[in-house]
């Protein structure tokens, strides 16, 4: 999904069950594998920015990936 901010964007990501083991994520565009970064804590976005997040137990990955387009913009779209 896609999410628009015009200045910070604080994002946390809960795990979606209790047979998860960590959350790895990527901020590149690739797929989340057991050497990408162990997300332990919500994480602030300043820049235009695709996170890529999934759920591991063990080193096999047990859901598929979270794919959130945080886009940076001016002004954010009002809805009348």
């Amino acid at each position: 999904f896609e999410l628009d901010f015009t200045d910070a964007l604080q994002i946390e990501i809960l795990p979606p069950n209790d047979k998860v083991d960590a959350l790895r994520y990527t901020l590149d565009g690739s797929i989340p594998d057991v050497d990408s970064p162990l997300y332990t804590a919500p994480m602030t976005i300043n820049q235009t920015t695709i996170i890529n997040v999934a759920a591991f137990r063990g080193d096999q990955r047990q859901s598929l990936r979270l794919n959130v387009h945080c886009a940076r913009v001016d002004k954010l779209a009002t809805t009348e």
